[in-house]
């Protein structure tokens, strides 16, 4: 016949106010807990069940065992692969960045930029920061968040929208003093200066072709001919004229003038010390005749 154990038992209530024996064992019909007693406490001492252990506890985890398994060091936890921790601390960079409490324990890391960087630095993509920037007349970046002021040669980007990129030719042109009548000309490569050009220039720049400049300058077909004292030339302004010429039955009477056209150009004649008859010809010899 088998024979059975029965503990004695109490609801919670009862189990709590119960004074057991000298290694008395009884059970908490309530908590379905077990209490020990010593003879001299009250409600004796418990033993939680598997349910009541799971609350209490924390499960058995990888995870959990790799952040016990760190040393006392501070840092910043960081985990870099799975179930597997190490601690990290933020440092600066002199000159560039400056970071305060890296490792966290007095409080949030701080990272600040220096009034003037004496670092290089290049920004590549999209650049992380609240708010707007501005470029200031000073040559300053303006952030929502404060002023940096970058040296010359101290800061570039790779990619940014809304403004020009730096160039040779285009420094030299804004540095140039204009006005009205002015044009603006190279003296070296991506070097410009400025010189005066009059309406009446700008009148010749856009006539197509000589001919177009010619009617502008209002000049004749005598200025397609060139110099020389034969037939289809035009006489130099200093030339003197030798040679026979021809009129059509004129009567040249002694201090008589004639008017000629030489050259496309209206002259006059003047003959002094003619003999005093008078004359008919049709030939008349010119010697050193100034035009």
């Amino acid at each position: 016949m088998t024979k059975r154990v029965q503990i004695v038992g109490h609801a919670t209530t009862a189990a709590n106010s119960f004074l057991g024996r000298e290694r008395e064992v009884t059970v908490d019909t309530t908590t379905h807990e077990l209490r020990v007693h010593d003879g001299l406490t009250t409600g004796g001492f418990r033993i939680l069940n598997t349910t009541q252990l799971s609350v209490v506890f924390q499960p058995l985890d990888a995870n959990l065992s790799a952040l016990a398994a760190l040393d006392a060091s501070a840092g910043i936890l960081v985990r870099n692969a799975d179930e597997t921790f190490i601690r990290r601390t933020l440092t600066g960079t002199a000159g560039s960045v400056t970071v305060s409490n890296g490792d966290g324990v007095s409080g949030n890391p701080t990272i600040t930029l220096p009034a003037t960087l004496t670092q290089d630095h290049v920004f590549s993509g999209a650049v992380g920061l609240p708010g707007s920037i501005t470029l200031t007349a000073a040559g300053e970046i303006d952030f929502t968040l404060g002023t940096a002021t970058f040296a010359a040669g101290q800061i570039s980007f790779t990619s940014i929208t809304g403004v020009q990129a730096s160039n040779a030719a285009l420094t030299s042109i804004a540095g140039l003093t204009t006005e009205a009548d002015r044009m603006i000309y190279t003296t070296a490569s991506d070097t410009y200066a400025v010189a005066a050009l009059t309406s009446f220039g700008r009148s010749m720049l856009d006539d197509a072709d000589a001919a177009t400049v010619r009617g502008t300058l209002g000049l004749a077909g005598a200025a397609l001919l060139a110099v020389g004292t034969t037939a289809g030339t035009v006489a130099a302004g200093d030339h003197a004229h030798t040679g026979v010429y021809e009129p059509a039955d004129a009567t040249i009477l002694k201090d008589a003038d004639i008017d000629v056209t030489v050259r496309g150009v209206a002259a006059s004649l003047l003959f002094d010390n003619v003999p005093s008859r008078v004359k008919t010809a049709t030939r008349l010899c010119l010697f050193n005749l100034a035009r």
